[in-house]
């Protein structure tokens, strides 16, 4: 179901850069899986349009997004990717 949610974001664009833990939830009762907190969520229009700048949370964030520092703003990445990224850290 992450993978599924993930998708349809990209698919329309959203990529959510902050997945971790805290931000999946799962109702018991019907077992359906939510993404939430789509505060540092963006708008990219491709896989292949690279992004900068330092988002998400440490140990959770991809390793070419680097750490959260003075550098941080001149590295450029995929955010799909790092979407991506994110997901098999949490499963």
């Amino acid at each position: 179901q992450l993978l599924e949610g993930v998708a349809f974001l990209h698919a329309h664009g959203v990529t959510h850069c902050d997945l971790k833990m805290d931000n999946i939830v799962v109702d018991l009762d019907t077992g359906r899986l939510f993404i939430i907190d789509y505060g540092l969520a963006a708008r990219v229009n491709s896989e292949d349009e690279l992004v900068s700048g330092y988002v998400g949370t440490d140990g959770w964030t991809a390793p070419e997004i680097g750490e959260d520092d003075e550098q941080s703003v001149h590295r450029k990445y995929s955010a799909f990717r790092a979407d991506a990224w994110a997901c098999g850290r949490v499963l």
